[in-house]
């Protein structure tokens, strides 16, 4: 085993949720809650999945059409 990247917590904002996978690189990264207990995994494909979704639905503000 090794020692993950980084640790997550389970209250960070995407923005800092998004500068950590930008930062390290890692496609995984563990999140800890409070107690610094394990609370499970984000994975980037799945953030950034959710993130251009959240844009996607938000486009028609910003459409000049």
């Amino acid at each position: 085993m090794r020692q993950p990247l980084a640790v997550l917590a389970d209250d960070m904002s995407m923005t800092g949720v998004i500068k950590v996978f930008d930062r390290t690189g890692a496609d995984y990264l563990p999140v800890v809650d409070e107690d610094k207990r394990f609370a499970g995994f984000v994975s980037k494909a799945r953030l950034f999945e959710k993130y251009r979704l959240q844009v996607a639905q938000n486009r028609d503000i910003y459409d000049d059409e």
